[in-house]
């Protein structure tokens, strides 16, 4: 479920969103995965064919999924450094 608030006031101030969801998951909506996007037009959203407990049979894509993640996350953040202050 998407937390309440989620919706950025300021277009510039996304944050950076994962996503990854079973689509077998009977105790969710479908269309929730989608509705983050709306929320976070950035955010990178994964539907794995699993279900509520997705790490138990998916385990090693989502490792790969958030390791690629984070990984583009920290070069971003190594190629452009801000400076203390800004």
């Amino acid at each position: 479920m998407r937390q309440p608030g989620l919706r950025c006031r300021k277009p510039s101030a996304q944050p950076k969103l994962l996503v990854l969801w079973g689509k077998h998951d009977l105790s969710f909506d479908l269309g929730e995965p989608e509705r983050y996007r709306k929320d976070v037009p950035k955010a990178e959203v994964y539907l794995l064919d699993a279900g509520h407990f997705a790490l138990d049979t998916k385990a090693d894509e989502i490792a790969a999924l958030v390791r690629e993640f984070t990984t583009k996350e920290v070069c971003k953040t190594y190629e452009n450094p801000t400076k203390k202050g800004d």
